[in-house]
């Protein structure tokens, strides 16, 4: 599956295939945030704009005859022309809007996701299903698609003068056709870089909402309020992530799959934080530490704890399998150490069968993911060193991306990074800076003389 992206923000060009883990790295202020938040949005919003139309004639058919074979191949094999059209729709109609961005920046924007052939070939040969769909008082219908089949089986039942309107058929139809092709399209949830400061005023953003429930929705200061608490204005993604935030009492009702299946990932995270999250009345999260009972709130806890919550929440409530968890800058806060052990963690979350994307600017974590890599044939070794069988990954599983400028625009397209079981991740992105750093470091403990040839100053005029 190739997503690609054209023209937006400092971006000329993005053209990512995702893997089970798909790392974004590059310089600040390159387009990884548009790249990340464009990609969520497109993500989030095909669910609601994809629309398959099922040629003239099929709905007429069923409702004269009573049956209906429907050959599923030419909606599967034109799936990507059809996503390419609802894209368009998508960009004129909203995506401006869910970037809380100019108008302008998007004038000239191009999105084109591909789906992979044999991808679409597997989910329509392996679907395997019967619906009953009640479309009128005393008439359903029957849908049924055996594997290995390629058509749907479609039977009118109860026939009588309560038919369904023609278009509520063919409408129908193209439910079910749309259903089947957005089931390899994975459902994602996004981590920002701007949880730690919800985690710090999640309480103030908690209880304006409920002021507002109790008032009335007429005042124009509790309307005020309510729109900040709404977080209307901000980018969509930003906007989820805080709404999940404020509603952690919601999200506890339910239990992830990783609860019952995986409840060493949650062990794992607990030693990672040394400590547990507790959701308390009314609606408070605490923080507290092993080896005692005293519950910290979150502004009384470190960074690095407010920076994690929301993972805490999520791997708990949230999580589904085949998935994907982007998460901007895992690093946030955190020392080197417990970076290393979070990209342990998401190696175990892509080997329970949660894909897993982040943008980073830490080297720790690139090179933890690079370890994981080169070891996953030698597991005898890696127990040695303190892993784990499942935090380790193939290296084909994992796509590496760097922003690269593209020469005399100021502009920026995607690179790809190499990863093999042999090399692991080709790190070029962080290896400059590191080896500059161990220069600088020979030189002040050796007296060496510095030369042009030897070393090359950081360019302050770029944001680092």
């Amino acid at each position: 599956m190739k997503f690609t992206i054209e023209n937006v923000g400092p971006i000329k060009k993005s053209e990512m295939e995702f893997g089970d883990l798909t790392i974004l790295c590059g310089k600040n202020n390159t387009g990884k945030t548009y790249i990340t938040y464009n990609t969520f949005n497109f993500f989030d919003a095909i669910k609601y704009f994809l629309h398959i139309p099922v040629k003239n004639g099929e709905a007429e058919q069923l409702l004269k005859q009573g049956k209906l074979i429907l050959q599923l191949e030419p909606y599967f094999y034109n799936a990507n022309d059809y996503i390419k059209k609802s894209m368009m729709s998508w960009i004129k109609q909203e995506a401006a809007i869910q970037m809380a961005s100019h108008e302008n920046l998007y004038k000239n924007i191009s999105m084109n996701l591909t789906l992979d052939k044999e991808r679409l070939s597997t989910i329509l040969l392996g679907s395997d299903f019967s619906w009953p769909i009640q479309m009128t008082k005393n008439c359903s219908l029957k849908v049924s698609k055996n594997k290995n089949e390629t058509n749907l089986k479609i039977l009118l039942q109860n026939q009588t003068s309560d038919l369904p309107d023609i278009d509520v058929v063919n409408e129908q139809l193209e439910m079910i056709i749309t259903a089947m092709i957005k089931s390899i399209i994975p459902d994602l949830f996004i981590i920002t870089c701007e949880r730690t400061g919800a985690a710090a005023f999640r309480s103030t953003f908690v209880a304006s909402r409920e002021i507002f429930a109790k008032q009335n929705a007429d005042s124009k200061l509790i309307a005020e309020v309510y729109q900040k608490v709404d977080f209307r204005g901000y980018p969509r993604p930003m906007n989820k992530d805080l709404e999940f935030v404020v509603r952690f009492d919601e999200a506890s009702q339910y239990k992830s799959f990783i609860v019952d299946e995986h409840p060493e990932i949650l062990q794992y995270f607990e030693e990672i934080i040394n400590g547990k999250y507790q959701l308390v009345e009314p609606n408070i999260v605490k923080f507290i530490p092993n080896e005692t009972e005293i519950g910290l709130t979150t502004l009384e806890s470190s960074s690095s704890i407010r920076s994690l919550m929301e993972l805490n929440f999520y791997l708990k409530h949230k999580a589904k399998k085949y998935q994907c968890l982007i998460i901007d800058e895992p690093e946030l806060n955190l020392h080197p150490e417990i970076q290393r052990k979070i990209a342990r963690l998401l190696a175990m979350l892509i080997n329970s069968d949660i894909y897993v994307a982040i943008t980073t600017h830490s080297d720790y974590i690139i090179r933890e993911f690079d370890f994981m890599t080169r070891l996953y044939s030698n597991p005898d070794l890696a127990e040695k060193l303190g892993y784990n069988r499942d935090q380790l990954l193939k290296a084909d599983r994992i796509k590496t991306y760097v922003t690269s400028p593209v020469k005399n625009t100021g502009k920026y397209e995607l690179q790809e990074i190499l990863v093999t079981e042999e090399d692991g991740i080709e790190s070029s992105s962080f290896d400059t800076s590191i080896e500059d750093m161990n220069f600088i470091q020979q030189a002040i403990q050796m007296g060496d003389v510095l030369t042009d040839d030897d070393f090359t100053p950081i360019d302050d005029s770029i944001s680092e």
